[in-house]
């Protein structure tokens, strides 16, 4: 179980205690401090459990890259990711190990309880079939880090994009997609808190993670031109969240999805915006 952690020391031993609590217990926990400056290595060792190792980096790396590490020190069958502010439900090893062998598949995920500020959400809310997994993966994410279970030759031969600085598990999955099989639980088995520092909340990193993406896969996007318009779309999504107009995505969006009236409308009410932007 691969946690990756930078001044998390108010929630990791929550994190820790949610993963002690499961009820399959074959693991090891390693943390990754990504040069911390707050007590998380203080924490860590007080947890009184030879399941848990502790990496330092002696720099920091950020999370994809300390998740490769994790990765490369690890010597389980199977490979599990958490966030080190976020915690399991207690029987999530459990049913995704069961899933698994039961599926045949090389890596399973699930849907997961999202909390921000005081709201609770479930991802995704709709029912995902497998065979559906790679398509619908080109129009966005629904598979967060936190509920990922694989085969450690998986991870070990498709690691995290340490460019990526944000959509890391989109990014993964959709090169994983490509080449294993991939089940999904449709039961929420992780919860997954939003903090005020969270990178998911972070839009300038998003509009560089989409862009990534966009260019990465610019021509299985372009066989599928609704996926392309739904990449512009968020990227939208995004600038508008910061009040930046100075591209016009849905306009660009619009260009792979001609007929798509909800784009048209969003595109009207963006150029209102920006006009009364202008002239105030």
């Amino acid at each position: 179980i691969i946690i990756p952690t930078y001044n998390r020391a108010n929630t990791i031993k929550r994190c820790i205690d949610s993963i002690v609590k499961q009820t399959y217990q074959e693991f090891e926990i390693i943390i990754i401090d990504d040069n911390s400056n707050d007590n998380t290595k203080e924490i860590v060792k007080l947890i009184c459990d030879d399941r848990v190792k502790y990496i330092r980096n002696n720099i920091n790396k950020g999370a994809n890259e300390s998740r490769n590490i994790g990765v490369a020190n690890a010597i389980g069958e199977y490979i599990a990711f958490q966030d080190s502010d976020d915690e399991w439900l207690e029987n999530k090893l459990e049913i995704q190990i069961k899933e698994l062998i039961k599926s045949e598949a090389d890596i399973v995920a699930s849907s997961f309880y999202r909390y921000e500020d005081e709201n609770m959400e479930i991802i995704p809310n709709i029912k995902i079939s497998d065979d559906d997994i790679p398509s619908m993966l080109m129009f966005g994410n629904f598979i967060s880090t936190q509920t990922i279970l694989g085969k450690r030759e998986c991870f070990k031969k498709e690691k995290f994009d340490s460019d990526f600085p944000r959509f890391q598990d989109w990014e993964l999955l959709l090169r994983m997609s490509k080449s294993y099989k991939i089940h999904f639980i449709n039961k929420p088995l992780a919860n997954v808190y939003v903090q005020e520092d969270s990178i998911s909340k972070n839009s300038d990193k998003a509009i560089i993670a989409l862009k990534m993406i966009i260019n990465k896969y610019y021509n299985e996007l372009l066989s599928n031109k609704k996926a392309m318009a739904s990449m512009y779309e968020k990227l939208a999504h995004w600038s508008r969240k910061i009040n930046d107009f100075s591209e016009n995505y849905y306009k660009e969006a619009l260009k792979f999805d001609r007929t798509n009236i909800k784009l048209i409308i969003k595109l009207i009410i963006f150029e209102i915006i920006k006009i009364k932007k202008y002239f105030k």
